[in-house]
């Protein structure tokens, strides 16, 4: 996986994931389920486990997910809480060549299990299931339940279900049945082998004495009859084994048809389920579409309120200045009256001494340039560097928002004026262009106005639907004319020039005509216009009801949309010569009059001297006068203009205010008379209480079904352990059969050979008569065999020497 060491803690309730694409959200579940068992292939993240294994990384990777063990009521759900404590721990270890282990660890961290069953155990108890598609939905198994056939959408419902576990439960149930037949019916065998060997044992032993043969064919009579007699009882056990799983295979079928009959009635419920989901989504964006008007609507009635706030506002501050003024004005004027008659004759005594002293100035002044040009030299200028020439930058990679636009010829001027600068900049879409271009200026030489940039991403045409003008006005604008065939230079337009709320007509008259509504001096646009180009370059607006109308002053060509960049460099150049001509001459005339200059400075230097004390002198009375004047002018004409703006003010704030009204007025009846969106909210209303029917039926016959599937679980056991209990007795039955054949047969043996032997005596040997007999017999065999034990055949082939010996001593004496 991506990440080193990565925990996350998550809390006891419901918890919620999010992020971008590719942030690994699925890595966790994927975690999960892989530390829960899971196959790398079932992850769809991996052909073998070993690839979770970090790359790069030698060691091995391990997965620890910490369970909750407690129900916090002190119930059963805890899954063997005196062993585990309050917590499981559950690690699973993926080794580098492919290997996995399991460790289940208690509270303290101490292991407590490696079974992968104790495991599935945990997992079965908790209810953790993590291959079920309806748990964990996976990327795959979402395409297969959107995309996929009918038989890959059963499969999903057989999964979410648990109906595919339950196949495979059935299957393992009834492949360990018979492997327990056939177990038992191998060691029944065995049985009967040993049993047929002690049956020759006991042949060759009870035929040492008649009566202890006809003892034994007794007993073997006597256990003859018990045997047939519980037989009896297990053929009688057998038979109503027999009809008790009779009829639990009835009640299994029974119940296996009514839970066919749930899952049939849940999934036609689920379909109804989608279907109104369906008509919900629809409803939903049916109600989004008409919100957009109302919103609109009430958007505009909330901006008009606002306006009408402040225009109450507004008018009644100017009220309150303009009598705040007029109160004013009469003392100012009467102050700066009596103040400004002494500053005037003051001032007029100073002007006269300067003017006096100026002309004096002037003539010396004069005389000296006369002087100056009689004794003029003759002198050339040639430039040492070629600091004019122009530069020439390609830049690749990059492109300009000219180069990509077009426009009937006729209106290149006005679109040009209209964009402004926009034309002329470089659009980058990331840092590494833009520190480009900056390279790329550098080695032009530009300057900070020339060569600029528009940083936007790359993120194709957004602006589906501008706020465009209403009705014809909309082909008019800017954006409709001018042809853009980037989307990416359309978007930057839009973004820096607002072409959408600038009109383009061919005449001024039919502009006005078209765009303008009401008086003059209360002129206003069309909703959604800012500006009103004409072909020239020229434009209008409306400036607080005043039209403004603006003329072009600068190139009318239109070299950038229409592309002509031969004809804008020959035009360029020949601008370019001519200034360098004038250059060429002001350079001479530069050189000649800074001579003049010297000479004159000195001179004049001399007069200023004198003269400065005068002009500081006259200056300070002439500001002081200046000021005087203005303050009276300002305050003269304040009173004047002031008035006439305020009382205008005042009249067209009220007929605002009265227009606020009318148009609230109308946006509300508007939105009264509206009932589009409230009929698609009855709709949704509806929907939703299908939907809600819907959901209770689905968990109704959810519960039915699942209350038959617990039903039909139990009859399967039932049924198992009928047929384990009817296997077991017939087992049992063929057992006695076989041990009463055995039993018989062993009876009529020894009865011939106790008739070989003799007939039957009148009286038989009691059972502790034959046991004294046989351990007299067993007595002298355990001593030689304790004599003979660990001896060997030479040691023994001596002690037999020996022992003949003493027999044949023994039988001479």
């Amino acid at each position: 996986m991506y990440h080193r060491k990565l925990r996350v803690s998550l809390s006891p309730h419901i918890n919620f994931i999010a992020g971008e694409n590719g942030s690994c959200k699925s890595a966790i579940i994927a975690a999960i389920q892989i530390c829960f068992g899971a196959s790398a292939r079932t992850t769809h993240r991996g052909k073998n486990i070993k690839a979770f294994i970090r790359h790069g990384f030698d060691g091995n990777a391990l997965v620890r997910v910490k369970l909750r063990n407690d129900d916090g009521a002190g119930g059963s759900d805890a899954f063997h809480p005196g062993k585990y404590g309050k917590q499981i721990i559950v690690e699973r270890l993926i080794r580098r060549d492919g290997s996995a282990e399991y460790r289940l660890k208690n509270e303290q961290g101490l292991l407590v299990s490696k079974l992968k069953s104790d495991l599935d155990a945990m997992m079965d108890h908790l209810n953790i299931q993590t291959d079920n598609p309806c748990a964990v939905l996976e990327h795959e198994n979402a395409k297969l339940f959107l995309k996929g056939t009918s038989q890959d959408k059963y499969k999903f419902f057989l999964q979410s279900t648990d109906l595919a576990k339950m196949r495979t439960t059935y299957t393992r149930i009834d492949e360990t049945t018979r492997m327990i037949a056939e177990s038992t019916l191998t060691q029944e065998k065995a049985k009967i082998v040993t049993l047929r060997d002690a049956k020759n044992k006991v042949k060759k032993h009870w035929q040492e004495a008649q009566k202890l043969e006809w003892f034994f064919v007794d007993e073997k009579e006597t256990v003859a009859a018990n045997v047939e007699n519980t037989l009896k009882q297990k053929e009688r056990d057998v038979v109503n084994n027999a009809e008790k799983l009779a009829e639990t295979k009835e009640v299994v079928e029974e119940l296996e048809k009514d839970q066919n009959e749930a899952n049939a009635k849940l999934e036609e419920t689920s379909t109804r389920m989608s279907e109104n989901h369906r008509q919900k989504m629809d409803a939903q964006s049916n109600i989004r579409e008409a919100r957009r008007p109302l919103q609109r609507y009430k958007a505009e009635l909330k901006r008009l309120t606002r306006s009408k706030e402040r225009t109450k506002q507004q008018l009644t501050r100017v009220q309150y200045d303009l009598q705040q003024k007029r109160d004013r004005h009469a003392a100012l004027l009467q102050s700066l009256t009596e103040g400004s008659k002494d500053l005037q004759i003051e001032l007029t005594n100073a002007l006269k001494e300067l003017e006096d002293r100026h002309d004096g100035c002037k003539d010396k002044k004069t005389l000296r340039l006369s002087q100056a040009a009689k004794a003029k030299p003759s002198c050339s200028f040639r430039p040492t560097t070629d600091t004019n020439k122009p530069v020439s930058v390609h830049i690749s990679a990059h492109w300009t928002t000219g180069n990509v636009c077009h426009a009937a010829g006729s209106v290149h001027a006005a679109i040009e004026v209209a964009t402004g600068t926009a034309l002329r900049n470089y659009l980058v879409v990331n840092g590494q262009d833009k520190a480009l271009v900056d390279k790329l200026r550098r080695q032009a030489h530009c300057t900070s106005t020339e060569a600029n940039m528009i940083i936007t991403v790359r993120t194709g045409y957004r602006y589906h639907n501008l706020e465009l003008p209403d009705g014809g006005l909309a082909g008019q604008a800017i954006c409709s004319i001018l042809q853009v065939s980037n989307d990416e230079v359309f978007n930057a337009l839009i973004d820096t020039c607002a072409l959408e709320s600038k009109l383009l007509f061919d005449d001024r008259e039919v502009a006005e005509s078209r765009v303008l509504t009401g008086p003059s001096g209360g002129f206003r646009v069309a909703n959604s216009v800012s500006e009103v180009y004409l072909p020239t370059g020229d434009k209008f607006v409306v400036r607080r009801g005043n039209l403004a109308y603006i003329a072009n002053k600068r190139d009318r060509r239109g070299y950038i949309i229409s592309q002509n960049v031969d004809r804008g460099i020959a035009e360029l150049e020949n601008k370019l010569n001519c200034l360098e001509k004038k250059v060429d001459e002001l350079r001479r005339d530069e050189t000649v009059l800074s001579h003049d200059k010297e000479e004159l400075g000195n001179a004049i230097k001399q007069r200023n001297d004198r003269i400065n004390d005068l002009s500081r002198r006259y200056n300070q009375h002439r500001v002081q006068l200046r000021c005087l004047d203005e303050e009276m002018a300002d305050a003269l004409q304040d009173h004047t203009l002031d008035t006439s703006v305020l009382e205008g003010e005042c009249r067209s704030t009220e007929d605002e205010l009265e227009d606020f009204q009318r148009r609230e007025q109308a946006l509300n009846d508007t939105i009264a008379s509206d009932r589009s969106l409230q009929d698609r909210l009855d709709a949704l209303e509806k929907v939703e209480t299908v939907e809600k029917m819907i959901t209770a039926e689905i968990s109704e016959r959810q519960s039915d079904a699942d209350a038959v599937y617990k039903r039909l679980r139990e009859a399967k056991v039932d049924e198992i352990t009928g047929q384990r209990e009817l296997e077991a007795a017939q087992a049992a039955v063929e057992k006695l059969e076989q041990h009463l054949v055995t039993v018989r047969g062993d009876c009529d043996e020894q009865t011939q050979i106790a008739l070989k032997l003799g007939g039957k005596p009148a009286e038989v040997n009691p059972p502790a008569h034959c046991n004294k007999r046989i351990q007299t017999v067993e007595r002298p065999l355990a001593r030689v065999q304790n004599n003979v034990y660990g001896l060997s055949l030479s040691e023994l082939k001596t002690q037999m020497e020996v022992q003949e010996a003493k027999y044949r001593q023994n039988s001479q004496l």
